[in-house]
């Protein structure tokens, strides 16, 4: 989940243009909805487990569980792009950018940079 979290934040962040600050901004538009749904259909899926007459399994699966979603959703769309907004890497070249960009082409793409 901290990897599935993180990167698409990454990502993002690495193929927009401009100032890091504006990176981060863009990074967090464009996939923080869809790292929020994850998050959310993740919890949807062991949420009958808060309801399990087992003591050890609501313990020790669902309320870690629950625990590890938070906190890697609190790192991924809170901590990261602040710290990118700070020390995060140059974007990619507008060569590598649009090298990525085509072939990713099939699963929809990567959005186009927008100007704030």
């Amino acid at each position: 989940l901290a990897i599935e979290f993180t990167s698409h934040i990454s990502r993002a962040f690495m193929l927009t243009q401009g100032e890091r600050c504006t990176r981060a901004r863009a990074a967090v538009r464009y996939m923080a909805v869809p790292v929020t749904n994850g998050a959310f259909t993740t919890f949807l899926g062991i949420f009958v487990i808060a309801f399990s007459d087992y003591e050890y399994f609501k313990l020790y699966f669902f309320w870690q569980y629950v625990s590890i979603i938070a906190v890697c959703w609190i790192n991924g769309v809170i901590v990261l792009p602040i710290l990118l907004s700070f020390f995060g890497p140059p974007s990619l070249d507008a060569a590598a950018s649009d090298a990525v960009r085509a072939s990713h082409a099939d699963l929809g793409g990567v959005p186009e940079q927008q100007e704030f």
